[in-house]
């Protein structure tokens, strides 16, 4: 949801400003990487302090693929699904 808004209006100043394509992306690449250190920065206040009652968990991008795999019901091997 962020990244369409940020999107549509990188698209609005674009237009506005009539600016050529690099600076557009330019400034999107910005914008996307400073949302990035924003949420790396609440992950880590999050860790030192969680909320009473409440886990905090956060997991790597290969461990959300497997249990994805797991609940489709999906399998590496290919025979098998034959």
């Amino acid at each position: 949801m962020r990244n369409k808004l940020a999107t549509e209006l990188a698209l609005k100043a674009h237009r506005a400003f009539n600016l050529s394509k690099l600076t557009l992306r330019v400034a999107f690449a910005r914008a996307m990487l400073r949302e990035s250190r924003s949420s790396r920065k609440t992950r880590a206040t999050l860790n030192k302090r969680p909320l009473r009652g409440t886990r905090v968990m956060f997991m790597s991008k290969s461990q959300l693929c497997r249990i994805a795999r797991l609940k489709l019901g999906i399998t590496k091997n290919k025979k098998t699904q034959q």
